[in-house]
């Protein structure tokens, strides 16, 4: 089944001391929007225009029969589009008081699924091209990577994934989400309005449906950055070059969506910036998808609103071939395994950095002593649990490593652990050896150290 991306518009109110409040050049009806430009009006039409006062309620209202396939394995891709300051944020999150549009998604999952479901919630962050698990134990968390796999499609490395089961639990993973990013912004004094937010809750049918196999989808919820102009964002005291960089993302999506509009077969840019690859299976068609464009109805914001509008009726042609994901039980386990794999890799990489430190202070020692007998390593080894630890992991998991390097056909960048392990261990060999067989070190004076013996 064709059809096409659902748009609407949603007008902010304006406060009665604002000075365009009585000047006000957008008018607008059920479904027709009329901005009135110096030189010509722009008249336009969507499936919904929403205006200063509409409630909450009726946002969902409009989003709720795009998403609500979820159960029968059909993803679904829901964008909050326009100026800073213009009530994107408010539409996608809400308050404590009036809930946005991702609480009462989650809110409604949580009504209409049985317990045959499993619900995974995620949330991302994305300034200057690089990407931030928000949800991580650690907010000074390494930057993340997209990457595309055969079976599973795209996806973010090492991102953390919560089962959640109830909407409370979704509810307080967000405010820790919003919590983890302002620190961040803080601590790195990043401009809080130029980046985009983006959750996605994963369901996968835990039982088997007629065709025995398993659905699976994705609600992709995304508060992008502010589609204001390059010269507009120079007032938020960035340089030129950062300004460039951080409005890459919402430029690359107009490029991607006016490539995709024109349909005569031209290339794709996808992988020009982290959003429009990470929205890549989106905004190809194979996911329902809306846009809420919003919209500041001062006169001073009128040429933004321009924009705003002529994106929006760019994106509503983009066209959509409904899809229904089914997995196999074998790849739902593979799934799982894949995601098991996946954290051992991630908390491999945390103590990659500390482990170094154990390779260092084991060079120093070496320099001083050509022999390194099973006293000094033992001694060294007690001495610091860092790096005693990093080392038995490289030794214990690298089977492991190398198991998944395969397994993962060599996409999901364990290849610089398994090099980095190499050189490691081609440094080491003079001193001691690895023997699977005691699970332990085989030193040069023919003394062994078991790791079972030593204490962690």
């Amino acid at each position: 089944m064709e059809t096409t991306a659902q748009v609407a518009i949603r007008i902010l109110p304006l406060r009665p001391n604002d000075p365009s409040f009585n000047q006000q050049q957008i008018s607008y009806k059920e479904n027709t929007l009329k901005i009135s430009l110096p030189d010509k009006p722009l008249e336009s039409e969507f499936d919904k225009v929403f205006g200063p006062f509409e409630s909450q309620e009726n946002i969902f209202n409009f989003i709720c029969p795009i998403i609500e396939s979820y159960d029968k394995g059909i993803s679904s891709t829901i964008l909050a589009y326009g100026q800073t300051g213009s009530g994107k944020t408010y539409t996608m999150f809400g308050n404590s008081d009036n809930h946005g549009i991702i609480p009462r998604v989650i809110s409604h999952i949580f009504r209409v699924l049985s317990s045959d479901y499993t619900v995974r919630f995620s949330m991302i962050k994305i300034y200057n091209e690089k990407i931030t698990d928000l949800l991580a134990e650690n907010i000074e968390s390494r930057f993340l990577s997209i990457r595309k796999h055969p079976d599973y499609g795209i996806y973010i490395q090492n991102l953390s994934e919560y089962v959640i089961k109830s909407p409370d639990e979704a509810l307080s993973l967000i405010e820790k989400g919003k919590n983890n990013c302002r620190m961040q912004n803080t601590m790195m004094s990043l401009c809080n309005f130029r980046l985009t937010i983006i959750c996605q809750i994963t369901i996968i049918n835990t039982s088997f449906n007629r065709n025995h196999r398993f659905y699976k989808s994705k609600i992709t919820l995304c508060d992008l950055l502010g589609s204001e102009r390059v010269e507009k964002t120079r007032a938020y005291n960035l340089s030129l070059k950062e300004t460039i960089n951080i409005n890459k993302s919402i430029q690359c999506l107009q490029i991607v969506i006016f490539n995709l509009t024109k349909n005569n077969g031209s290339h794709i840019p996808f992988r020009d910036s982290k959003l429009t690859f990470l929205l890549n299976e989106s905004l190809e068609g194979k996911h329902r998808l809306a846009l809420i464009g919003t919209l500041n109805p001062g006169v001073k914001n009128l040429y933004e609103s321009f924009y705003t509008i002529r994106f929006a009726n760019l994106f509503k042609q983009t066209k959509i071939k409904i899809r229904t994901q089914e997995i196999t039980l074998k790849t739902f386990e593979n799934f799982e395994n894949f995601e098991r794999q996946n954290m051992i890799i991630k908390k491999f990489k945390e103590n990659y950095d500390e482990g170094k430190i154990y390779q260092e202070e084991f060079r120093d020692a070496q320099n001083f002593n050509d022999r390194i007998y099973c006293k000094n390593i033992e001694k060294i080894m007690k001495k610091n649990k860092i790096m005693k630890y990093a080392m038995i992991k490289y030794l214990t998991l690298t089977e492991k490593i190398v198991e998944v390097v395969d397994f993962e056909r060599k996409q999901f960048g364990c290849i610089e652990i398994k090099n980095d392990y190499k050189k490691r261990r081609r440094s080491c060999s003079t001193v001691c050896r690895w023997d699977k067989n005691i699970k332990g070190f085989k030193m040069q004076n023919k003394s062994s150290i078991i790791i079972d013996n030593i204490e962690v």
